[in-house]
């Protein structure tokens, strides 16, 4: 049975906005037809996409070996992770050609 609803319905049921909806709509993810200019979206084409959704958001939090390591040995996870403001700046090197040595 073809039951179509609202835009604005499927993104509440979706739990997107709007725009997002829309989005997806163009995209071709989310099977929609448009009739009297009004776009109307089918109850089946959303469960669709839950489910997609749910599979993709279940793979994604799933343990995963490669995310272990970043590099080939521990020794290379130990980098200091800089935050803040000066996040991208490169570390300032001392210059020792202006000073004379006692």
């Amino acid at each position: 049975m073809n039951d179509f609803i609202s835009p604005r319905e499927a993104a509440k049921q979706l739990h997107i906005s709007l725009n997002a909806t829309y989005a997806a709509v163009w995209a071709g993810r989310l099977r929609a037809e448009k009739r009297d200019g009004k776009w109307l979206i089918s109850v089946e084409a959303v469960e669709e996409h839950l489910q997609r959704r749910r599979s993709r958001d279940k793979a994604k939090n799933a343990p995963s070996e490669s995310r272990d390591f970043i590099g080939s040995e521990p020794a290379q996870n130990n980098r200091r992770i800089r935050r803040g403001k000066n996040a991208g700046a490169q570390p300032r090197m001392r210059n020792t050609l202006n000073r004379t040595q006692t």
